[in-house]
């Protein structure tokens, strides 16, 4: 599972970056759109982001523990 953050020297910063594709885009603190960062970091935003790669969480069931 991958997870992307903002880097920290523009985590605390709004930032506005002009594309010649995309138009205007801003990144700011107080706004979070988490939800796109994997479409900005695949469209040549790579630097603006830390790439975190985390395993998924295994579900193991309900454990019935029987007294004897």
């Amino acid at each position: 599972m991958k997870q992307y953050k903002l880097k920290d020297e523009h985590n605390s910063t709004r930032m506005v970056i002009q594309d010649h594709k995309l138009g205007t885009i801003t990144f700011d603190a107080e706004i979070t759109n988490e939800s796109e960062y994997p479409f900005f970091y695949e469209n040549g935003f790579s630097q603006l982001f830390v790439l975190i790669e985390t395993k998924p969480i295994s579900y193991k069931g309900i454990v019935n523990k029987k007294k004897k």
